[in-house]
């Protein structure tokens, strides 16, 4: 009896355990913001920006996360904590959120993320 309520339990977890997500290595960066307020505009994917959406620096500049790439953060940025990885940026920030609006406020903030490995 007791083994057959044990595998119950552990088939009534296994939904909850294919939602988990498991995090990387924690890192603290600058960020800064910007918004599609200037019109036009595309990502390195040949898309156009979208809120939840960051750009990170390419290969050699303080490390490297590829397109596609889930983070997330310690403290949300106008509401959200996961952000996908989706354009490349140049130096001066690690990483560049696009924000709908209010970008000109963001300024310059050192936040703290992981990557969602799972």
């Amino acid at each position: 009896m007791r083994s057959l309520l044990a595998v119950a339990l552990v088939l009534l977890a296994l939904p909850a355990l294919a939602l988990a997500r498991t995090f990387g290595k924690h890192y603290t960066v600058q960020s800064t913001a910007y918004t599609g307020s200037g019109g036009g505009g595309v990502f390195c994917t040949g898309q156009p920006p979208h809120f939840g959406e960051v750009a990170v620096p390419g290969p050699g500049l303080y490390g490297h996360l590829p397109c596609g790439t889930l983070i997330h953060l310690d403290r949300a940025v106008h509401g959200r904590r996961y952000f996908r990885v989706m354009d490349r940026i140049g130096c001066c920030s690690q990483l560049d959120f696009y924000l709908p609006s209010g970008a000109g406020a963001y300024g310059r903030r050192r936040v703290g993320y992981r990557v969602v490995v799972r």
